[in-house]
């Protein structure tokens, strides 16, 4: 996670405040930091992180008084300049100031502003979107739809407004007929434009910017309620809460951070120092048994150093000794499931849940399981129920899974809610626009499909499927034209895409243009075939694998060995091939091929474990110089992966 740098809102506000405005909304950035810090140090993987954890919430408190300090500031500064001011530069002055305190979560003062300033400049419509804003998040909502409306009807040109504006059901068909317009000329005009990058055209005020990929992020139950103020925007009860919280936290409260051999291991383990670790921390368990940190911590080492059983065990001696301990309990389920063991990791989950039904990290890795275990009802339902807690950031990846759940289950109803959820979370997404438009396609609302589908063109004018689903709809409708040049756009973003192509050429040939038509119908067919062609290739390498597999459970590795060379043969650039090939060799015996196979598999993807498999096949053949020489890779680069995992600090 990032924090959020407000340039666009501060681009938003006019020349004249905008300096002062966008260096106040910037002081944020040291209790966002805090906040980031405490978020990275709250998982406890290496023990010694409640010190930190404390410190962190020292400083999210200093930033928030600097940060009260400069709006106090700022609000003396607009409000001491705006005497003799003439309307439209005291409503310059009023909205940036407005913006300050909604970005600092003082609604009212920021409505009040808002309010003022578009009594004074009634024609600006970014007046009105930040007020819209402003009623969203007192919970105002229809009277958020009369400002949207209100921007709309001011700048009715802008893609987004005209999206929001959209979203009102009291429009008229007339309303939405132009609404409906100004949105497919503006991908029009996305498209023409030489520089076609995705843009962010909605505003989404935030404390912190969610990173796109990864995995969600859970607050640990102890920590739920201070969580829930900080994404309310009640920093001071926040700061109360996290105090309350650490108190209790094993992280400072198990007597384990008495000993010093605890702080030798824990810091051992932070350097990737694994023997030096354990070593410290199981003198620490010998002096603390009863110290659930202490297990809970060696347990980390002996997973780090690809020791499971007996992480597992000093996990389990850690919950037994600390049934509250959330961490334990859920690593406890990562490690069993790197040992694939799922009916263990299912129970262990289950029993978490019995203990702490709000843990939303047990029930993500529960539907997590579900999904692999193909149980895509129990899945979804985990996943709501992770949604549920309020993960401190992902809840936009867990609703599109949901609604792509949803989806397949045919509930379309339950797909569109999700959809909608999503956008409210990351308007600037094209995928859950993407999602929105087919969801209600399902359920035959092609008209609001459209808009969705539009506006992702807009935010994406290179993303193909957006103007397929454009082009289809058109389609259907029987507007040709319009199809064909939808689809033609999709076409050029992506030359290859056979569906975009047979629509073109239906569209074409629909509208009377036959050579045309039949042109991309012949382009279409190729592609097709193609397809096909690539289809049956990876049909038949998958059962080459399959049988490969089935080969190697007979502990007939030659045949396994022979099964996966031909898939390497085959797909000569995935190194998980390589891998495999390699593996076969070595258990039938042929070493030199396998350090081979293992040497090509670390061309495509230089992971530690390569090196170390590579370093045993080497030892197997009394090339004890290379053998070491991978081997001190192995060592080297797991080192430096802990040593990313604690952040070098």
């Amino acid at each position: 996670m990032r924090p959020l740098t407000l340039v666009i809102v501060a681009s938003l506000l006019g020349p004249p405040p905008a300096p002062a405005a966008a260096q106040s909304l910037e002081t944020k950035q040291p209790f966002a930091s805090a906040v980031i810090e405490f978020l990275e140090n709250i998982p406890g993987l290496f023990g010694d992180e409640g010190v930190r954890l404390r410190t962190s919430v020292d400083a999210m408190e200093t930033g928030l008084v600097r940060w009260d300090a400069a709006v106090r500031s700022y609000s003396t500064s607009v409000l001491g300049r705006l005497p003799g001011l003439q309307p439209p530069g005291e409503a310059a002055m009023r909205v940036a100031l407005g913006a300050v305190q909604l970005e600092r979560g003082r609604v009212d003062d920021a409505l009040r502003e808002f309010d003022a300033a578009s009594q004074l400049a009634p024609d600006r419509a970014d007046i009105h979107l930040f007020r819209a804003l402003a009623y969203q998040a007192a919970g105002k909502i229809p009277a958020a739809a009369d400002a949207e409306r209100r921007s709309w009807n001011i700048d009715p040109d802008d893609p987004a407004r005209t999206y929001l504006f959209l979203r009102d059901a009291r429009a008229s068909a007339l309303e939405r007929e132009r609404a409906f317009l100004r949105v497919a000329a503006a991908v029009e005009a996305r498209v023409r434009q030489r520089d076609s990058a995705r843009i962010t055209p909605f505003i989404h005020l935030s404390l912190l910017d969610d990173n796109p990929i990864g995995d969600p992020v859970f607050a640990p139950v102890r920590y739920g309620g201070a969580f829930a103020d900080l994404a309310a925007g009640r920093y001071e009860n926040a700061i109360v809460q996290f105090r309350a919280a650490i108190g209790g936290d094993p992280l400072m409260a198990d007597r384990a951070m008495q000993f010093e051999t605890f702080r030798q291991g824990a810091a051992a383990l932070r350097d990737g120092d694994l023997g030096g670790a354990i070593r410290a921390l199981v003198a620490a368990v010998q002096v603390a048994p009863e110290a659930s940190e202490a297990h809970r911590i060696l347990a980390h080492a002996y997973w780090f150093d690809e020791q499971p059983a007996k992480a597992a065990e000093h996990l389990r001696d850690a919950i037994r000794l600390n049934p509250a301990d959330e961490r334990a309990r859920i690593a406890l389920a990562d490690v069993l499931a790197d040992t694939k063991d799922f009916d263990l990791v299912e129970r262990t989950l289950r029993e978490t849940l019995a203990v702490m039904p709000a843990s939303g990290a047990a029930h993500w890795r529960l539907g997590r399981l579900y999904q692999v275990l193909k149980r895509d009802v129990d899945a979804r339902r985990e996943f709501e129920r992770a949604l549920a807690s309020d993960p401190v950031s992902g809840a936009d990846r867990l609703l599109a899974a949901i609604a792509r759940w949803h989806a397949r289950e045919l509930n379309g109803a339950a797909a569109v809610d999700a959809c909608r959820h999503w956008i409210d979370l990351a308007p600037n997404d094209p995928a859950a626009h993407n999602e929105l438009g087919t969801a209600l396609r399902t359920i035959n609302r092609d008209d609001e499909a459209l808009i969705e589908f539009l506006i992702a063109a807009v935010i994406d004018p290179l993303d193909a499927a957006a103007h397929v689903n454009i082009g289809q709809i058109h389609l259907a409708a029987e507007r040709y034209g319009e199809a064909a040049s939808a689809f033609q756009h999709a076409v050029d973003a992506q030359p290859n895409h056979a569906a975009a192509r047979y629509g073109l050429a239906a569209a074409l040939l629909r509208a009377g243009n036959e050579a045309e038509g039949e042109r991309q119908m012949d382009v279409a067919r190729r592609l097709q075939a193609d397809a096909i062609v690539e289809s049956r290739r990876a049909y038949e390498v998958n059962l080459l694998k399959i049988e490969a597999a089935l080969r190697s459970q007979e502990a007939r590795h030659g045949e396994a060995a022979a099964l996966w060379q031909q898939i390497v043969d085959r797909e000569p650039d995935v190194a998980s091939n390589s891998t495999s090939l390699a593996e076969a060799l070595a258990r039938a015996g042929r070493h030199e091929q396998a350090a081979a196979a293992f040497a090509r598999a670390i061309a495509r993807a230089n992971e530690p474990e390569l090196h170390r498999r590579l370093a045993q096949e080497y030892a197997q053949l009394g090339r004890a110089g290379e053998s070491a020489r991978e081997h001190a890779t192995y060592e080297q680069m797991r080192k430096e992966r802990i040593r990313r995992l604690g952040g070098n600090r």
